[in-house]
């Protein structure tokens, strides 16, 4: 029997599409395009080479750079991990936050489940949004609706873990943080016990995000255990759906190869 990545890659190669091993940047309004390497996050902006080896850049807020991960991964032959963590990004000097006593779990309740990684609460009486720290969850806010289903699966079972109205503890990373949209960064914990942000990232449902944060080391085992078992978006059961996704992207935005994106810029480095 066939691999599942082999089946991929035949049907992206009968629909015209890059050979396998090509590395895909996702774009929330843009569909995606073929890249040469990984991607490189430097604070707001995202790193990428063309497939000539031209060095582009867009703004995070532009990038799924989860989406991009799981796409990659499904319509890849080439699997194997280096050791460590994984090399899906570079960014120097950063890594997990020293060791510091934790702050107090606050009881709330949960309003609505937004997307993979950012929650609405009710703490007190006040309503607030939230984003779980160091989780990156794949968006669901595409120009083109097929690339949503990554986050949308996501997005379901997050709520299922954490439905409206369930009983939640909620602490603040260590030191306290924001995201830029000014969320607290928090980790979420369920009646049961369960830390929602290990959960979505141990069930290969979204990845780690770069920036540090006091569990980092321990999400990023998670991240590898969940695509070495082949879990969620990582296995088999995201494979037709990605044949799908980059088959119809690709049609959309003309092809697999280098095309004018909203948000992406030549240039040198710089940012």
């Amino acid at each position: 029997m066939r691999s599942p990545s082999l089946l991929v890659s035949a049907a992206l190669l009968l629909a015209g599409a890059a050979p396998s091993g090509a590395n895909w940047i996702v774009f929330a309004r843009g569909g995606m395009q073929e890249i040469k390497g990984v991607l490189e996050v430097r604070g707001k902006q995202v790193l990428f080479h063309s497939p000539a080896g031209t060095l582009l850049s867009a703004r995070l807020e532009d990038v799924d750079v989860p989406s991009s991960a799981f796409l990659t991964w499904q319509v890849t032959d080439g699997r194997a991990l280096p050791a460590g963590p994984p090399a899906r990004f570079v960014v120097p000097g950063q890594g997990a936050l020293p060791a510091a006593a934790p702050p107090p779990c606050v009881d709330a309740s949960v309003d609505a489940v937004v997307n993979a990684e950012t929650l609405k609460i009710k703490t007190a009486g006040r309503l607030e949004g939230v984003h779980l720290a160091c989780v990156d969850g794949p968006d669901v806010r595409h120009k083109f609706p097929d690339l949503d289903w990554y986050g949308s699966v996501a997005r379901a079972a997050l709520e299922a873990m954490a439905p409206v109205g369930a009983a939640v503890c909620v602490s603040e990373d260590t030191p306290p943080r924001r995201d830029v949209e000014g969320h607290r960064l928090v980790y979420v914990r369920t009646k049961s016990g369960a830390d929602l942000g290990a959960a979505v990232i141990a069930r290969g449902l979204a990845v780690v995000r770069t920036e540090p944060c006091a569990r980092l080391e321990s999400y990023r085992v998670a991240e590898r255990k969940a695509r070495l078992a082949g879990d969620g978006h990582w296995g088999v059961e995201a494979n037709a759906a990605s044949v799908a996704i980059a088959i119809n992207a690709m049609a959309l935005t003309g092809g697999p190869g280098p095309a004018p994106l909203a948000g992406v810029r030549g240039g040198s480095g710089g940012t």
